[in-house]
């Protein structure tokens, strides 16, 4: 018996220190500050509604920056505030969470002022676990992450859809 009570002492102070406790990400070897300089082209190539699939380009203007070469979709490159287009309304969509080794040295790059870094990059947005209808235009933001963890570029991002015709907007019948 109180071995029993000592246990559940014992537990229910581990516990209440655990939820007294903030749980926040060491940030002291963390800079904060974003990339000065740094420039992004993404060129879509294709939304078919579920997956979003582009060409991704990175440059610096005026500081030099490393990047794990890979560019891990949802840890190096991410996609946040995923909306309705031409309105606030947040889409429900995929964000995976994954851990990846260190890059070797020779998966490091450095990109210098006058220099590019591109890749091919595809996002799993919008599957079958996802209820809501699939859109067929998003608004996000592009987030692009150094080797230091520091914010190269955030670049906004408008998708349609690539495999359905275009339509016009309600009023515009008729219209050359």
């Amino acid at each position: 018996m109180f071995i029993m009570k000592v246990t559940a002492l014992g537990i229910s102070l581990f516990l209440g220190a655990c939820a007294s406790a903030p749980m926040e990400m060491d940030t002291s070897t963390t800079p904060k500050t974003p990339i000065k300089g740094a420039i992004a082209e993404f060129s879509i190539t294709s939304f078919d509604g579920r997956t979003l699939e582009g060409r991704l380009l990175l440059g610096a203007t005026a500081e030099a920056f490393k990047l794990d070469g890979r560019l891990a979709e949802d840890v190096d490159i991410e996609l946040r505030k995923v909306r309705e287009c031409g309105t606030n309304k947040s889409l429900e969509y995929y964000q995976f969470d994954m851990v990846m080794q260190a890059p070797r040295p020779d998966e490091i790059v450095m990109v210098r002022p006058g220099y590019w870094y591109g890749i091919n990059a595809s996002f799993l947005l919008f599957g079958d676990k996802i209820k809501a209808p699939k859109p067929d235009c998003f608004e996000a933001e592009l987030w692009v992450w150094s080797l230091e963890r520091r914010s190269v570029v955030k670049h906004p991002l408008r998708a349609e859809r690539t495999d359905k015709p275009r339509t016009a907007p309600a009023g515009s019948e008729g219209v050359p």
